[in-house]
């Protein structure tokens, strides 16, 4: 999966983890694939969203879902990012946080903000600085690409949750309580038949769906659902007054 070793990250940058299988790594292949899942999606409609639920997989399962969203969110007025995503590997109750200084793209480095990570690392036993788990996650380079290529260059706090753990919940509530309204909130989840009948029928990414749910006391407001292999998307919309819009 991996080109290089992460210990050959300079300055403390985490490289690309994809060897093209997941996305292309060069910027001109990938602006033009991006273009073309854009282009294949219906008109969109105009929202204020809060939050978004992005897929969590290579181009081809989660390209149309990512580029749905990404459309729709306000990123003229986003300065700074929270991915949140689940890990690849044992399971342990802890929320990982990105132990570098930034994370390359296609399109650049997208800084990490060190002193919210140290932070974070204060706030209980349940956060773990750390490199190992990042080194076994390339959904952050496709949803962090993708940014690049709409043109954003803010902060990236990508996170990831050692368990489907509902333990978890509460720190990652405090995480995002901590982040305010500075971070727009993420999560990378699958969902292959994600809302029907108001039942969530999810792969993997409950707990960050639940999470965002119970952060905002509302649920997604808005779906993409996407063809064949593609997974689905979805966002929290803000009400016309203050809040997140209640759809529960």
């Amino acid at each position: 999966m991996m080109d290089y070793p992460l210990s050959a990250a300079e300055d403390g940058i985490r490289p690309l983890l994809s060897d093209g299988h997941f996305f292309p790594r060069d910027r001109t292949d990938f602006s033009a694939l991006m273009t073309e899942r854009r282009a294949a999606l219906p008109p969109a409609e105009p929202v204020r969203a809060a939050a978004a639920m992005v897929p969590h997989g290579g181009l081809d399962y989660a390209g149309s879902g990512l580029a749905w969203a990404l459309q729709q969110l306000p990123l003229s007025s986003v300065k700074a990012v929270v991915i949140m995503a689940l890990v690849h590997r044992e399971e342990e109750e802890s929320i990982w946080l990105p132990d570098y200084s930034g994370f390359h793209t296609p399109f650049g480095v997208l800084p990490v903000p060190r002193e919210k990570l140290d932070e974070l690392a204060g706030m209980g036993s349940a956060f773990r600085p750390g490199r190992i788990p990042f080194e076994e996650e390339p959904c952050f380079d496709l949803i962090l690409s993708a940014l690049g290529n709409l043109g954003f260059s803010g902060r990236v706090l990508p996170v990831l949750f050692g368990s489907e753990n509902e333990s978890l919940l509460d720190p990652g509530l405090k995480l995002l309580e901590n982040l305010g309204g500075d971070y727009f909130p993420m999560v990378s989840a699958n969902f292959p038949e994600d809302h029907e009948n108001g039942t969530i029928h999810g792969e993997r990414g409950r707990i960050l769906l639940k999470l965002l749910n119970m952060h905002f006391h509302a649920s997604p407001g808005r779906w993409y659902h996407g063809e064949g292999p593609q997974y689905s998307a979805a966002l929290w919309l803000e009400s016309p007054g203050t809040g997140v819009e209640k759809t529960e």
